[in-house]
């Protein structure tokens, strides 16, 4: 699992990576460990069903599975970050507003 170097992660810190992930993921493939030398991208189901939890350390799939040691590739995050700057994407979250992995009520 990753490790942090330094700074604090708070509740609120986690919830914005968390939706940052989700955001690149609409974006961009992201990639979880398929054996010790391959990677494999998570598919639009597993997208779908699942949700990035801790800061976007893990992938929690529907069935509770958790994916580490997330990844994506050098290219595609460029890719996403010129989108993400053209859609001039904000993240953080007002206190009344749901985590990303709720529907608004």
């Amino acid at each position: 699992m990753g490790q942090q170097v330094h700074g604090s992660r708070t509740e609120e810190t986690l919830a914005v990576l968390d939706d940052v992930a989700h955001a690149l993921s609409n974006i961009v493939d992201i990639y979880a460990p398929e054996s010790a030398t391959a990677f494999k991208a998570l598919s639009a189901l597993q997208l779908l069903n699942g949700q990035f939890q801790r800061g976007a350390m893990v992938f929690r799939s529907k069935d509770g599975t958790e994916l580490t040691r997330l990844t994506v590739q050098r290219g595609d995050m460029k890719l996403a970050i010129s989108v993400l700057k053209a859609a001039k994407a904000r993240f953080g979250r007002s206190p009344y507003s749901p985590p990303s992995h709720e529907a608004p009520r």
